[in-house]
């Protein structure tokens, strides 16, 4: 297992954006390599928890030609109605 900090840009409600690789499936025949990663980070809607699978497509000279990311919807869509009713009271305020 692999955890690793997110170095580049997240969406602004995000902190301490993290993964955790799970499992890695190469298909070496196919071009193609899946990783299953947890995420998390922290925000002002408490904790972003959400697992992702990743794959990734190789073309001939092997750098990567396409890719297709699948989340938990259901946590996903739960966590951001949480996001936009806090991001909703915070404007409110101003």
């Amino acid at each position: 297992m692999h955890t690793s900090k997110c170095t580049g840009p997240s969406p602004p409600a995000f902190r301490n954006y993290q993964t955790t690789v799970n499992d890695l499936f190469v298909d070496e025949a196919g071009r193609k390599a899946t990783v299953w990663i947890d995420a998390t980070a922290e925000t002002d809607a408490g904790p972003y928890v959400n697992e992702k699978m990743l794959i990734f497509y190789f073309d001939e000279a092997g750098k990567i030609s396409k890719t297709a990311e699948f989340i938990d919807s259901a946590a996903s869509a739960a966590f951001h109605a949480r996001l936009q009713a806090v991001m909703e009271a915070k404007a409110k305020e101003v």
